[in-house]
């Protein structure tokens, strides 16, 4: 791939996941508008059915990976010395990674 074509694929990513957040995050907040789980349990069902738990791994993928670029690119173009911009390129990709293995525990723990 040449460099001329390596921002092409950081601005696909993002509206790839902005439309994917977007569109998840309307269903499920028409879900819990209009048809609320009325216990713990009928949310455990609903969280634990496979396409919803694919849906929200895909979901917590999307989203990583838009902040992941969207700060990224901030930091680029806002910190102009390289070692500082690498240790925050650094301490960013430390966050989202441990926000993710968060999200995923929280996920774990929903469906047992």
């Amino acid at each position: 791939m040449t460099r001329r074509f390596q921002g092409m694929n950081a601005w696909i990513l993002q509206r790839v996941s902005a439309v994917y957040l977007a569109l998840f995050f309307s269903y499920v907040i028409y879900v819990f508008i209009f048809i609320p789980p009325s216990s713990h349990e009928e949310f455990k069902l609903w969280i634990s059915n496979p396409v919803m738990s694919i849906a929200m791994l895909l979901f917590l993928a999307m989203i990583l990976g838009h902040a992941w670029v969207g700060i990224r690119d901030v930091f680029m173009d806002y910190i102009p010395s390289l070692t500082i911009r690498a240790i925050a390129l650094m301490l960013l990709a430390i966050s989202l990674f441990s926000c993710g293995v968060w999200v995923i525990r929280i996920m774990v723990v929903a469906i047992i």
